[in-house]
């Protein structure tokens, strides 16, 4: 199995368009079965979903995306990579202000 190939294949614009409809109206079928998909299916699959969500990324400015960072596996992957970190980052971090109202300083911790 070309994983090279089933990228190229998955990130044409015909396959995309393809994919964007048969996602939302489920009426365009892109294989003849509906089960049993071939490993090469799946893989195809990933890639077009993968595809589709880094180009919706870019149309709505995604930080760090870009044309040149969809086009190179290697920083594609970098890029899948980054975002997971940044998913699994806990989001409520204290803000730290310092309290300078009387004449010993301390630390308030509010949330954002």
């Amino acid at each position: 199995m070309n994983l090279k190939l089933l990228r190229k294949i998955a990130k044409s614009n015909k396959y995309q368009f393809l994919y964007g409809q048969a996602k939302e109206s489920g009426i365009i079928r892109l294989f003849k079965n509906r089960e049993d998909l071939s490993e090469a299916q799946i893989w195809f699959l990933h890639y077009l979903t993968t595809y589709y969500s880094l180009y919706s990324g870019l149309v709505t400015g995604e930080k760090y995306l870009n044309e040149e960072v969809i086009d190179d596996d290697l920083r594609m992957e970098a890029y899948l990579l980054f975002l997971q970190k940044e998913k699994n980052k806990p989001k409520n971090k204290s803000k730290k202000e310092i309290d300078y109202s009387n004449n010993i300083p301390s630390v308030i911790f509010r949330r954002r």
